[in-house]
């Protein structure tokens, strides 16, 4: 599963789209001193999930909702970021990598990714975000909001900015030979790793991509030139 999560620059308040393969989300924040709360929509603007931030110094303090299911997004580690979500069905594991990169683990296995992207303008952030399609795919997407919540502060302009995120200090490299489980809805390859329909966005991710022959199996491994 990919998903672009975007912010949206012709909003007078932070606000981002969220493009799904077949659907997309809006998610507004609202900004209460150090307190912020962003509500996530569907496309009839019905509320499905809430984002609420607890004052903390330098940590990071969420509360996330979606319909029963709750869950708490806490700092791990600070020097070496390291994130936990956990509810009452679930923890996760998030690790913050050098430059621009993030893994989602559960129970040890990576099921998600994100990546920031590098150039934006008017400091509008964009994300990639890759996980297996049998992930809690919006509580992911909350979980980037969040995070770009903690580390944006809602103003735009009109120049072009670059991020290059950590340089080092990362609890463990990105592991550059993930791919996101999928399951084919029909054909003999369901439940390979890798799929045509996202590898191009994989590039931005990882450097490389993989080519399929018709059965789902990798043929070969193609770099990329990402200068």
């Amino acid at each position: 599963m990919q998903i672009l999560i975007q912010q949206d620059r012709s909003s007078l308040r932070p606000a981002y789209r969220i493009d799904l393969p077949r659907a997309h989300f809006v998610a507004e924040s609202k900004r209460f001193l150090s307190h912020a709360k962003i509500i996530v929509k569907d496309s009839e603007t019905n509320i499905i999930a809430s984002i609420k931030r607890k004052f903390t110094f330098f940590k990071i303090n969420y509360d996330i909702n979606i319909g029963f299911k709750k869950y708490k997004l806490l700092t791990k580690t600070f020097w070496k970021p390291t994130y936990l979500c956990s509810g009452d069905l679930a923890r996760y594991e998030i690790i913050e990598h050098n430059k621009l990169k993030y893994s989602i683990f559960q129970e040890r296995a990576q099921i998600g990714a994100f990546v920031k992207k590098r150039v934006s303008i008017g400091a509008a952030d964009i994300y990639e975000l890759f996980a297996d399609n049998d992930a809690d795919h919006l509580l992911f997407v909350c979980i980037v909001l969040a995070l770009d919540n903690a580390t944006n502060d809602g103003t735009y302009s009109a120049s072009v900015t670059v991020d290059y995120g950590r340089l080092f200090g990362e609890l463990k490299p990105f592991d550059e030979n993930w791919r996101p489980k999928w399951v084919s809805e029909v054909g003999p390859s369901a439940g390979h790793r890798g799929r045509p329909y996202f590898l191009k966005s994989l590039v931005s991710l990882t450097g490389c991509y993989d080519t399929y022959d018709a059965n789902g199996n990798v043929t070969t491994k193609e770099t990329a030139n990402l200068r």
